[in-house]
């Protein structure tokens, strides 16, 4: 649905709803009452999701209760959401939106099925103390994939929150080989395009991206242009290896599977 440019709006909003919804309910309903909530506490934790300017002082302590504060909390995040769309622009935005999604499906997929391996290779030992490994590798592989679950979730949203509009926008522009679209934060006003092929051209007032970033690892910070023309950007060469199957045989000749010998 994301590779066929499926609107993932509304989702996306569900899931900063949900997440900050869990924040919330994680750090205030283990105390029973509002006079011993650490809201300091709370907003450390909301400060990891997004940049929250919720003022949680002037909640009257005597009558809120828990939803008062997830609602005041939903709504202070969602409308930063909606700043950063009309900053973006919705197209652009819904964009944005896909790369990232697709970024941290692919990674957490990974994760996961390395994870299952791992639980696969030490279930047998849960026989010792009596437990049927089978039943226990079906109970233990459903929470690691809703542990998963929660974890996209908490990634994209961290992602869409924390990171720069315009480093959205530079990385979007990377993963979906489309024209850099430069920012003017002085004004607010949307710049000229300028194509980028692994480093964008300068622009004046604007921002540019850097050459070779790689959002996997390290999100690509804008560098500030200085309005000259900058020297071509050198692009590494991606090298394309034919993928090997996890149960395939494994290329060296072992006449193992790929996953019990070089792929472990």
């Amino acid at each position: 649905r994301i590779l066929h440019g499926e609107d993932f709006g509304e989702q996306v909003r569900d899931m900063l709803t949900e997440v900050v919804t869990g924040v919330v309910h994680g750090q205030l309903d283990e105390s029973e009452y509002p006079e011993d909530w650490d809201l300091d506490a709370l907003l450390i934790a909301l400060q990891m999701v997004y940049d929250p300017s919720v003022r949680l002082d002037d909640l009257d302590i005597e009558t809120v209760v828990v939803g008062d504060v997830v609602e005041l909390v939903v709504d202070d995040a969602l409308g930063q959401y909606d700043q950063r769309e009309e900053l973006l622009g919705t197209q652009q935005m819904r964009d944005v939106e896909r790369a990232v999604l697709l970024q941290v499906i692919d990674g957490k997929w990974k994760e996961h099925l390395q994870d299952m391996d791992y639980l696969q290779e030490g279930i047998h030992l849960r026989a010792l103390g009596q437990r049927d490994p089978l039943v226990e590798y079906k109970n233990e592989g459903f929470a690691l994939f809703q542990d998963m679950m929660d974890s996209i979730k908490t990634s994209t949203v961290t992602t869409l929150m924390k990171n720069r509009p315009e480093d959205l926008a530079i990385f979007t522009a990377m993963a979906l080989e489309q024209p850099v679209q430069a920012f003017n934060y002085s004004s607010g006003d949307e710049l000229a395009n300028t194509t980028s092929f692994g480093g964008a051209a300068a622009v004046e007032g604007g921002y540019a991206a850097p050459g070779g970033a790689d959002f996997a690892d390290e999100p690509p910070r804008a560098v500030a242009a200085d309005g000259r023309q900058g020297a071509p950007v050198a692009v590494k060469q991606r090298v394309v290896v034919e993928k090997v199957g996890r149960n395939d045989p494994c290329p060296c000749g072992s006449g193992k599977k790929y996953k019990r010998c070089h792929g472990a």
